[in-house]
């Protein structure tokens, strides 16, 4: 949902009036001229990730739930892109990779909803040979396979409409054709560090752009952004966003950051192993009701904490780490009204396909 949020108002930043500097182009131009290069012997990829203080032991090797974001390269108008697979599209796209290795696509599912209705009217058949009344309304051998037979021709029409969409390619055209608009509109600020890192500093203002959906609880507006590109590498290092949230006839200022660390080579690829993302003021002056079920919370804490010595090891470990992230969150919702989500990569892999649920792969090595 983070990242999604971070592409929407980006792509409000693209949509804001011309004005930006050849210098600012040049930046742009040039890390998008590197990342094609570190792409070329690049399909697609996984990014198996999990968020700081959820630890499931058991899960996997490393202790972590990890969630897969799979992105696959697509050829939009002549240039490469990549496309984050959304998680409608990502479980066809599993289902056809295969748990064992077989290739399921929508004739599979198709015939085998043929296949019971063609058994469905075999029973129908047999039971009126042999005279067993067919009382309306009961859920006879027949009717039960036609009724899964109707499952299975829905499942079928759900991939093909997947496929038609291309895994990921609205999601990666979308991404290219922000990119070259941010590099059309933001203007160079100059350079500075971030993270002991030298970067360019480029800056859009007087965007006044909503980017919230129209059916949204809240409505959002960016006001200005800025975007830290490093100076020797060409990645993204930093972003902020701010901007006015109005909800229930109030307006608040907010400011949304995102932190990217912590970068690693996998194989061709350069990419960030750490990011935090932060927002703040979204809570305002907190409302009376919601702070009585932060102190109710903060109770329950308690009393789980009072429980931690009768539990087993490796439970005690997992629920501690759970309580000091809780801990934390509460103090900043209690602070000035923002809070922080930290993700952390386990591990990246380059070209094998979609992964299968819970599946565990060696993958790529950082070096």
């Amino acid at each position: 949902m983070l990242n999604s949020l971070t592409m929407t108002v980006v792509g409000a930043i693209a949509m804001a009036p011309s004005g930006g500097q050849q210098s600012a182009q040049e930046v742009f131009e040039t890390m998008r001229a590197r990342e094609v290069a570190r792409w070329e012997t690049i399909d697609n990829y996984t990014v198996f990730q999990k968020m700081e203080g959820i630890e499931v032991p058991g899960v996997s090797e490393s202790g972590a739930l990890e969630v897969p974001t799979h992105y696959q390269k697509h050829d939009i108008d002549g240039r490469p892109a990549f496309g984050m697979v959304p998680g409608n599209e990502y479980m066809v796209a599993v289902g056809q990779a295969g748990d064992n290795g077989e290739f399921v696509n929508a004739d599979a599912f198709a015939a085998a909803a043929d296949a019971n209705v063609m058994t469905g009217d075999a029973f129908d058949a047999e039971m009126a040979k042999s005279g067993m009344p067919m009382l309306p309304g009961m859920d006879y051998p027949g009717q039960m396979m036609r009724d899964n037979a109707m499952f299975l021709d829905a499942s079928a029409d759900v991939i093909r409409e997947a496929e038609a969409g291309d895994f990921g390619r609205a999601n990666a055209a979308e991404t290219l054709a922000t990119a070259a608009e941010m590099a059309r509109t933001m203007r160079l600020v100059g350079r500075e560090k971030v993270d002991g890192r030298e970067a360019f500093h480029l800056r859009a203002e007087g965007l006044d752009r909503v980017v919230s959906k129209p059916d949204d609880d809240q409505r959002f507006t960016l006001r200005s952004a800025s975007v830290w590109i490093d100076a020797e590498e060409y990645v993204t290092l930093r972003m902020s966003m701010e901007g006015d949230v109005e909800a229930d006839g109030e307006k608040r200022s907010v400011t949304i950051e995102r932190l990217l660390q912590d970068y690693k080579s996998v194989g061709p690829l350069y990419e960030s192993h750490r990011q935090v993302m932060r927002m703040s003021g979204l809570m305002g002056d907190m409302d009376p009701k919601d702070r009585e079920k932060l102190e109710e919370a903060a109770k329950q804490m308690e009393e789980l904490e009072s429980q931690l010595d009768q539990m087993p090891a490796a439970a005690r470990g997992m629920i501690e780490r759970q309580i000091e992230s809780a801990r934390s969150q509460m103090a900043m919702l209690t602070g000035d009204g923002g809070f922080e989500l930290v993700s952390q990569v386990l591990r990246i892999e380059i070209n094998t396909g979609p992964p299968p649920p819970g599946t565990l792969h060696q993958g790529s090595t950082p070096r």
